[in-house]
């Protein structure tokens, strides 16, 4: 009698008291506003989140007498292209640090997690925009088809949200599966995967502009076994999240208390780190 194996897969949302990922916002695309002469719609789009955020915590702070400061602001991605880092830092008075990740702003936290857990591992970033991997010291980039993985309006149907949950599956395994064929570097035993989506602690995703994410707590164990990965460790969070943990091999943020992480993509993803909580779980 043939006997069927079910690959096993333990899944980890890693959560770290010094980093607290925000959900993404769109890149201020849709306003009708003409940007500043001389100034990029991104680097206002820049100014004005890290200016609403200031006023956030003013606003908390009289509300709850609880101050949460940023002294500096560490921004990377693959859309920094046009942005007047010297502009921002003097709109809202603080550092601002451009990260050299690129595309890849979250390798290197990645593979940070990877030798603290003593693992041989893929990182991989699913982007609104597309899937970036990071394996055997090589990368891979995969775009995402808009006729296929259509962006999310709200109020789909539920026969919608089942194909389009199945058809990110298989866009996500078959990059990892490719990644993994071309690498010729044998099975990783574990995946970072960073998605563009806010996380609750037990890492169920509260929606991007993949049509069905919302609680789909099943989208990377099942991935990975269209891409015939048969066991392995999964551990998840949010992108911003990630490119934080990037940021900690930054020297230049070292002096600061709380830095903002900014990841610049389809859309605008923010995390904050606590360098003192960082430097007490140490």
């Amino acid at each position: 009698m043939a006997v069927t194996s079910f690959p096993e897969f333990t899944q980890t949302r890693i959560n770290l008291d010094f980093v607290r990922g925000f959900s993404s916002v769109p890149f201020l695309t849709e306003t009708s506003d003409e940007p500043t002469e001389g100034t990029s719609l991104r680097t206002e789009a820049l100014v004005r989140l890290i200016s609403n955020l200031q006023e956030a915590a003013f606003g908390k702070l009289m509300q709850t007498m609880d101050w949460v400061e940023y002294d500096g602001v560490y921004v990377d991605g693959g859309a920094t292209d046009g942005v007047d880092f010297a502009a921002v830092a003097a709109a809202t008075g603080l550092p601002i640090w451009q990260g050299c990740g690129g595309r890849f702003a979250g390798e290197a936290g990645g593979m940070m997690i990877l030798e603290e857990m003593g693992l041989r591992g893929m990182v991989c970033d699913l982007g609104q925009s597309g899937i970036k991997i990071s394996w055997a010291g090589r990368r891979w980039s995969f775009a995402r088809d808009q006729e296929i993985l259509w962006e999310r309006a709200g109020g789909e149907a539920i026969p919608i949200k089942g194909e389009q949950r199945r058809a990110l599956r298989k866009f996500l395994g078959e990059a990892i599966r490719t990644a993994t064929d071309e690498a010729g570097a044998g099975w990783p035993e574990g995946i970072v995967c960073a998605l563009p989506s806010a996380l609750d602690k037990w890492g169920q995703p509260l929606g991007s502009s993949y049509i069905g994410m919302t609680n789909d707590t099943q989208l990377v164990p099942d991935a990975l076994e269209i891409a015939g990965w048969r066991d392995g460790q999964i551990f998840l969070l949010n992108d911003a999240e990630l490119t934080a943990i990037s940021a900690l091999q930054d020297d230049r943020i070292h002096d600061s208390l709380m830095v903002l992480v900014v990841t610049l993509g389809f859309a605008i993803g923010t995390a904050s780190l606590d360098l003192v909580k960082q430097s007490l779980a140490q």
